[in-house]
């Protein structure tokens, strides 16, 4: 079965501002899609942001609009744990905006870039192979619905 992760930051939400468009609607989307054993949250916070953000998700009532159980929200403390906890949880596919966190993430066969920024093509080129780049939720909710993706991860 499929376990998708998904990072906080830049990818459902906008630095201290509003949801990134659609993201909450095509969280729903996926976790009602049923194609997915298990949805993660896996994001890097400081100190603040571990008080901050469950605080946040509560009061946009996030875990009633997406379906995401609170306690499949982890949070880390630098980019390169997140593979760690990835890889404990049997992530199979993982949504980040940073190439700088994708380079970690060899256990997981499915990665999407999301939105990424255009210096870290050059700055982390390893990153890329086996990535997939998308602009918008519009774009990457097909790609992780995709049956042909779901056999492969089925082993099919």
């Amino acid at each position: 079965m499929k376990t998708l992760g998904v990072d906080c930051e830049g990818v459902i939400f906008h630095a201290h501002r509003r949801s990134v468009p659609r993201s909450l609607d095509s969280l729903r989307e996926i976790v009602d899609s049923g194609q997915f054993e298990n949805v993660y949250i896996v994001s890097k916070v400081n100190a603040f942001g571990r008080i901050y953000f469950p605080l946040r998700l509560r009061f946009l009532g996030f875990e009633r609009r997406t379906g995401i159980l609170r306690k499949h929200i982890y949070f880390c403390r630098r980019h390169r744990d997140k593979a760690v906890i990835c890889e404990r949880l049997g992530v199979t596919h993982f949504v980040d905006d940073r190439l700088k966190v994708l380079r970690h993430m060899k256990n997981v066969p499915y990665r999407y870039a999301f939105d990424p920024k255009k210096r870290d093509f050059k700055k982390y080129p390893e990153a890329i192979d086996g990535t997939t780049v998308v602009q918008s939720w519009g774009e990457l909710v097909p790609l992780l619905l995709d049956t042909t993706t779901t056999a492969l991860a089925k082993g099919e």
